[in-house]
This record gives structure tokens, sequence and C-alpha cells, in this order.
């Protein structure tokens, strides 16, 4: 029986405009570097092909796996806290 899993492209002999979306398309697709992907994914064959799926009828979407949205989570978290940090002290002690 023959293996179905695609090998990923090289991507040595491609301009650099092609290798830029590329690794755009790597940061907003499924990642194995998200805790959460292995909730629900739980073979790498399937974060595959939920990659495959995505890219093919998804592109223009951030999956919730990915490592754009870890991120922006993790931005989020010192957003908030910096916001409800600094505004009580702001209405305490400098309101006018």
């Amino acid at each position: 029986m023959k293996c179905e899993i695609k090998e990923k492209n090289d991507l040595d002999n491609s301009t650099k405009t092609t290798r830029c979306f590329k690794n755009i398309q790597k940061f907003i697709t499924i990642s194995a570097e998200n805790p959460r992907c292995f909730e629900c994914f739980r073979s790498d064959v399937s974060i595959r092909e939920e990659q495959d799926r995505h890219l093919n009828s998804y592109y223009y979407m951030i999956h919730p796996f990915s490592k754009f949205r870890l991120w922006y989570e993790i931005w989020l978290i010192f957003l908030y806290t910096s916001v409800l940090t600094t505004k009580p002290v702001d209405a305490g002690f400098f309101f006018k």
C-alpha cells in the first residue's frame, strides 16, 4: 500500500514573494506547536490532513490552532492586564 502523505515542497528555488506567501500561510494554518492542537487532532497525519483542507478550502481564514492565534492570545493577555491595572490607577489618582 502506497503512503498518501505528501512531502512538503522545498522553497529553495522559489522567489522571495512566493517564500513570503508560504511563510504567511504556515503562520495562519494549523500548527502542532499550539498546545490545544492535540486535544482535537490525535496524530500528525490528522494534523496534516487538516492543514491541507484548510489551505485548499479556507486559505483566507486564520485557523484557531495556528501560531498566529497563539501569539494573538498572548498579546491580548498582555493588553488586558495592562489596561486593567492602569485604568483604575488613572481613575483613582489622576481624576480631575
